[in-house]
């Protein structure tokens, strides 16, 4: 499937060079593909067509973040939120803000990421996470709550919400996410 659009891609790069959208698809087709450095290559291509091309600084944060380039994945980040602000961009930044070790901004980030989109498990999930690590447990479990109140089938919320109550000495309960986040996702139990 990515032969084929990056065959039409590519023709509309040959047809119009300076295309910003084509170049920004391109590097979503090779960071899907694991295609980091030719990710990062289109998608700067497309930034320098377009300066405030909010996606693309979104995606090439991405690309940044999961090669370990916590502080530039944070730049790409703040620049699409001041392109285009989205709770998506605030979401990665405070993720790229809690791998660096910046608490306080990435807990600003997740609020604001749920602020902006108050059904959006994964944000309830991070901050959930950031909470239990800043030892809130018990604000951790309501944000574990959220998030599996949001996506009743999220694995890994309930996972985490266990590990929350076992720190607050709720076995039962906690044995019980446990299994429950089994369930869903059977390679938990390895």
């Amino acid at each position: 499937k990515y032969d084929e659009a990056t065959a039409d891609i590519l023709k509309a790069i040959d047809v119009k060079p300076d295309y910003a959208e084509a170049y920004y698809l391109m590097g979503n087709v090779e960071y899907e593909r694991m295609a980091d450095q030719k990710a990062l290559n289109y998608l700067n291509k497309a930034i320098e067509l377009r300066p405030n091309y909010s996606e693309a600084y979104l995606v090439r944060g991405q690309v940044k973040l999961f090669l370990g380039s916590y502080s530039e994945a944070t730049v790409d980040f703040t620049n699409s939120i001041q392109h285009k602000p989205g709770a998506s961009a605030y979401y990665w930044r405070g993720y790229a803000s809690y791998l660096a070790k910046n608490d306080n901004q990435s807990m600003a980030d997740y609020t604001k990421a749920i602020q902006l989109k108050p059904n959006y498990p994964e944000a309830f999930y991070r901050r959930g996470d950031l909470k239990y690590a800043m030892q809130k447990d018990s604000e951790s479990i309501e944000d574990f709550n959220e998030a599996i109140r949001l996506s009743p089938q999220y694995a890994e919320a309930y996972c985490l919400r266990g590990r929350s109550k076992f720190a607050l000495n709720l076995t039962d309960e906690a044995l019980a996410d446990v299994n429950k986040s089994v369930e869903l996702k059977p390679t938990y139990a390895e």
